[in-house]
Formats: structure tokens, C-alpha cells, sequence
């Protein structure tokens, strides 16, 4: 019986073909790092789903948000898989919410299950602009 026909308490992972903040890792090792997660979470783990390279709009995200058959939710590499702008973030933790679905971010160490989450990873997000505006400015001095 696979995950698809029986609602079973599993962590579907995501995966990205492309890079994603400052990683960069083949979507067979994401797939491998995820499912050792859930297993040192003592989760079941169902088989990743990739993001196409060329959207945009994280469509695969918000499917398997929406799916039924993935009862507990998603695990990700990292919050970087998560969409660039704060708005499109917001969409999709208001979706995981409404769905009653936990992100897991693994590398992080974080896990999303509700509205009080929003602000941890935001702050992430803030250090990380923090980090790049730093660099450049750092880059100009030196010139």
C-alpha cells in the first residue's frame, strides 16, 4: 500500500532543481537527507516531489500543501526553498495553516506548524539580507 491511497501519518519531502540561498545539492541527496530526517523524527517519510526549474510561483509547494494524502505535512532541505518575497512566504504559511500542515526545515533545525512560527523564519530571512547588503558593502571598501 503506498502513501497515496492510505492517509498515513508521513512528511512528504520538497525538493528544488536548483539552487536554493546558498545551496545547491541534486535532488536525489535532498531526498536522502529528508527521508533520514524523518526517520530520526521517527516519521514516516513519503517519497519527494521536485519544484519545475522554470516556475516561479512554487506550484508544486502549494499542490502538495493542498493534498489530502499528506496528513502531517512537508520537509525541505531549508527556509530558502520558501519563496524570495515576504508576501508570497505569507500565502503559502496562511495555506499550511488552513490545511492544518507542518513544514520542516532540516538543515535549520525548524519546524513550522503555526502563526507564532512566521516570525522565527522571517528573522532568518532578515539576517540573511542583513549578511548579503553586508558583503556588498564590504566589497566597495576594498575597491
Amino acid at each position: 500500500m503506498t502513501l497515496q491511497n492510505k492517509k498515513i501519518k508521513a512528511l512528504a519531502g520538497y525538493c528544488h532543481n536548483k539552487p536554493f540561498g546558498p545551496y545547491s545539492l541534486p535532488v536525489k541527496f535532498q531526498n536522502i537527507i529528508n527521508a533520514n530526517y524523518a526517520y530520526k523524527k521517527n516519521l514516516i517519510y513519503g517519497p519527494g516531489q521536485g519544484e519545475p526549474i522554470f516556475s516561479k510561483n512554487h506550484l508544486q509547494l502549494r499542490s502538495m500543501i493542498n493534498d489530502k494524502t499528506i496528513s502531517r505535512g512537508l520537509v525541505m532541505l531549508s527556509f530558502y526553498m520558501l519563496p524570495k518575497t515576504r508576501s508570497k512566504r505569507n500565502e503559502i504559511f496562511k495555506l499550511a495553516i488552513k490545511k492544518h500542515k507542518e513544514i520542516h526545515f532540516v538543515i535549520e533545525d525548524i519546524i513550522f506548524k503555526e502563526k507564532k512560527d512566521i516570525k522565527k523564519i522571517e528573522e532568518l530571512f532578515s539576517y540573511q539580507k542583513f549578511t548579503e547588503q553586508s558583503d556588498k558593502i564590504f566589497k566597495r571598501l576594498k575597491k
